[in-house]
């Protein structure tokens, strides 16, 4: 409800802020719409619809470009057959291992090229929406892939399939904007890092495996553990 007093508008309203702050949300927009637009492709991934199956020749090119972007060319792909083994693997992994501070590296060098394009705020919003969006999806792929395994969620809770994934489709989703709006640069830089804006990032090719329909567990030693 408008307040009942009279008012100078001219006065209360800033004109000069007013069309620097809408500039600000303006700028903002290419990026966090590109996000948003990736999230809604991904609801339509092949979400654990393949764990424990063989993986075919793109998921092993993938999954091999994967662990060269990442800077372990040396590692090896290794198929896990079932869930307990998957989730034995998953719990091996460590949180310091050089792969995992190759990844953290990564993603925060996404954070900090995504905060020149929009902010931290407007990121976080889009993510948490992303979350909201996946959740349902996500659960359902999990418990269902479960069910399909003989198993249901007392025998074995789906929360870290389904963590892992979300952490993938929100670093996916950086890669994706920055991507966008390189591509639709009209001034590209050449001295620019394009790797942060290809889709061959690391991060964007492990979000494939997932969309494929597999869950890649743990870079463990040199081996690179896929359900």
């Amino acid at each position: 409800m408008l307040p009942d007093k009279d008012y100078d508008k001219e006065a209360d309203f800033d004109s000069h802020a007013f069309d620097s702050e809408l500039a600000d949300l303006e700028a903002e927009l290419p990026l966090l719409l590109a996000m948003r637009a990736f999230g809604e492709q991904a609801i339509n991934a092949q979400w654990f619809e393949n764990l424990g199956r063989p993986l075919d020749e793109e998921t092993t090119q993938i999954g091999t470009h994967y662990l060269e972007t990442l800077g372990f060319s040396d590692s090896t792909i290794a198929p896990l057959a079932d869930w307990q083994e998957a989730l034995d693997a998953a719990s091996t992994g460590d949180i310091n291992s050089p792969a995992w501070e190759a990844e953290e590296q990564a993603r925060a060098a996404l954070v900090v090229a995504c905060c020149a394009y929009a902010s931290e705020e407007g990121i976080g919003v889009v993510l948490t929406y992303l979350a909201a969006q996946l959740d349902e999806v996500l659960r359902a792929a999990a418990t269902g892939a479960l069910y399909d395994a003989g198993y249901d969620e007392e025998d074995i809770s789906p929360d870290v399939v389904i963590g892992a994934a979300q952490q993938v489709v929100y670093q996916a989703a950086l890669v994706y904007g920055l991507h966008i709006i390189h591509t639709n640069k009209e001034d590209k830089d050449d001295d620019f890092d394009r790797d942060t804006y290809s889709l061959s990032h690391p991060l964007y090719l492990k979000y494939q495996l997932f969309a494929r329909g597999h869950w890649a567990v743990a870079l463990i030693g040199r081996s690179f553990h896929i359900f």
